[in-house]
């Protein structure tokens, strides 16, 4: 379910397999039109994508509990959550697979590796609204890595996954390694028997990072404000409409190709009334200084994940639509150089691709491929000081439990208010709220008497469990962290 195009595949034959839409190609435009009445998603949306009855990107909202969008259409108009847009993608994709391999129904579908609660628990919901029976959420640098295959001559090898779509990024620092069904095999590789069965290929995620807002569109973006300004209009300027139109028009010089020139009119009428017929030139130039901003956010996330944890890594393995940006893979070349920038795998298909193979082991058992999963973004507890103080930390291998202590503040307090806060801050504004449990019915004591410890579990398939107690009385919250 991506933010610019979506896939679907299915396991055939015991391998990952594309399935071809009604298209005629392997993916579709993850764009929504509203048209009297009803929805139509894909190539025909895309090619209206300006218009105010069109929506698009609407991943990028979905972290955001209180995110709408409105389709206008004529004198209709309708407001819809991004879950609900995405729910109608999710049919889409569904509709344009027809009927070859009969009803689809149980799927695995990806998200970003470093989206919050929020947007994990939105996509959960697209899937129930789409009537789809969810068997997982996958990541989705995870689910390249379960298409990646060794060198021949390699028993185990460190990657960087740099995953870059339309609208999210992620980086994933993940060990990948075949192994034998000998348990001194895989002793010597830091597993134990139990935990990979008589797996022969183990994925374990060391380190993730990413940015659930950047993307392919933040480089049109840019591009756009780049061209306005050379031709001395200033960009807040232009009305919405026009916007979206003429950043379509960039989109599509972009992926002709970014070492040509390329001339269009520009005849809009501003917000401030003034019209505009002039003639927009966009150069290779131009298109570099469109994708420095962004590459330099994608650079800091790379060095902070590389240090932190140890490591051998290098290869870089591009996943995603934008990586096929030759600025983006020179750069990359230009910055580590002594990294292999491999673009072996399909940058648009090998997610959907993980996601089938993820599906067969979830659905049939397959023993062949162990995965690990690791905590993204921190879980912690609100303090009395309005501060959050972590819990279990980013990075950590599930399933985890972890407990801290805490007590009261006044005198005589019998309640207790235990809020769970996910984010890799201790300032609670910049972290997401999960949930909370009141404890009541707590004895009458000094402050700082009774004791309180919370613990917080952490299952494999990603279910958050919070028990506290105190002085023997016992709450528990279950969240799901998918």
């Amino acid at each position: 379910l991506g933010t610019t195009n979506s896939a679907i595949s299915i396991v055939k034959g015991g391998k990952s397999q594309i399935i071809t839409l009604a298209n005629g190609k392997n993916t579709i435009p993850s764009c929504v039109m509203w048209k009297n009445g009803e929805f139509i998603i894909g190539d025909e949306a895309y090619k209206n994508k300006g218009l105010s009855n069109v929506q698009y990107s609407v991943k990028r909202l979905m972290e955001d509990a209180f995110a709408k969008v409105t389709f206008k259409d004529g004198d209709s108009q309708i407001e819809m959550t991004p879950t609900e847009v995405s729910a109608e993608i999710l049919k889409g994709i569904v509709k344009a697979a027809g009927d070859m391999y009969g009803v689809i129904h149980d799927v695995v579908v990806t998200v970003p590796a470093y989206f919050n609660d929020i947007g994990k628990r939105n996509t959960m919901k697209a899937c129930e609204l789409a009537g789809l029976n969810l068997i997982a959420l996958e990541n989705e640098p995870s689910a390249a890595a379960l298409e990646y295959e060794l060198p021949a001559n390699k028993m185990s090898e460190d990657v960087l996954i740099y995953d870059l779509g339309g609208g999210t990024f992620d980086i994933t620092l993940a060990r990948i390694t075949k192994m034998q069904p000998a348990e001194d095999v895989f002793a010597a590789y830091g597993f134990d028997n139990a935990s990979v069965g008589k797996a022969s290929k183990i994925i374990r995620p060391l380190a993730l990072g990413g940015n659930g807002k950047l993307g392919g569109d933040d480089i049109d973006n840019e591009l756009f404000n780049i061209v306005m300004h050379k031709l001395g209009i200033r960009p807040e300027n232009v009305p919405e409409r026009a916007t979206k139109e003429f950043t379509a028009k960039l989109e599509q010089f972009k992926k002709c190709g970014v070492e040509s020139t390329y001339s269009t009119d520009f005849n809009y009428t501003l917000l401030d009334g003034t019209e505009v017929d002039a003639e927009a030139v966009i150069t290779p130039d131009d298109f570099v200084a469109s994708v420095e901003p962004i590459y330099k956010k994608t650079k800091r996330e790379i060095n902070r994940v590389l240090k932190e944890t140890a490591n051998t890594a290098s290869k870089i393995l591009l996943v995603g639509g934008s990586t096929k940006n030759p600025i983006i893979r020179e750069k990359l070349r230009n910055d580590y150089n002594s990294f292999e920038i491999s673009a072996t795998l399909h940058p648009d298909e090998v997610v959907s691709l993980g996601a089938a193979t993820k599906g067969r082991i979830l659905k049939y058992g397959d023993a062949s491929i162990a995965s690990f999963d690791i905590l993204p973004i921190t879980i912690g507890i609100l303090d009395g000081s309005d501060n959050i103080v972590p819990v279990i930390k980013k990075n950590t291998e599930l399933p985890v439990s972890a407990s801290s202590p805490f007590t009261t503040e006044q005198d005589n307090q019998t309640s207790m208010r235990v809020v769970i806060y996910q984010g890799n801050s201790t300032f609670r504004t910049d972290c997401v709220c999960l949930g909370e449990l009141m404890i009541t019915g707590i004895p009458k004591k000094k402050a700082g008497e009774p004791r309180l410890y919370v613990n917080l579990t952490i299952t494999a398939n990603n279910v958050l469990i919070c028990e506290a107690v105190v002085d023997g009385i016992k709450k528990t919250l279950q969240l799901s962290l998918n």
